[in-house]
């Protein structure tokens, strides 16, 4: 798979968990910890390896440096968002207004994401360079849900 592929298929995951996660009630709250967990675990994970493995390289172009700029903005966002979000208690009016927000954040960054920066992105890099972009992403993916799976 190349790198557009990959980060595709993470964004729907993560769309797939807050679709989950998002209509709990704060009666049945039961899976939301476990949700939460993996939407961040997600979150984290993909954030770090975009940002290593595509954005740094798309920062040394002047067609995408801009969108770069921007969403790592939005990165720090989601993050800050994430962060917030372990501090509520997960049975609050608040927790789910933050869940919200978050899930509103994630749709923008995914949007632009997906239509604007992977346009310019491909008139910028080449097949290789996507191919292997991919190849990376996955390995050191695979590594950090190991060393993860394995602190649990």
């Amino acid at each position: 798979m190349n790198i557009f592929e990959i980060l595709k298929k993470d964004h729907k995951t993560v769309s797939d968990l807050m679709n989950k996660l998002e209509p709990t009630i704060h009666r049945v709250f039961k899976n939301r910890d476990e949700l939460f967990n993996r939407i961040k675990m997600e979150l984290n994970i993909h954030s770090e390896l975009e940002e290593k493995l595509f954005y740094s390289e798309l920062k040394n172009y002047l067609e995408t440096k801009y969108l770069i700029d921007n969403s790592l903005v939005e990165h720090n966002k989601i993050h800050n968002l994430l962060n917030e979000l372990t501090l509520i208690s997960k049975d609050s009016d608040k927790w789910s207004e933050k869940l919200h927000q978050l899930k509103q954040c994630i749709e923008h960054h995914v949007n632009e994401e997906e239509h604007e920066l992977f346009s310019q992105a491909k008139l910028v890099l080449s097949q290789e360079q996507i191919m292997e972009m991919g190849l990376q992403f996955r390995i050191e993916k695979d590594k950090l849900l190991h060393s993860t799976s394995k602190l649990k």
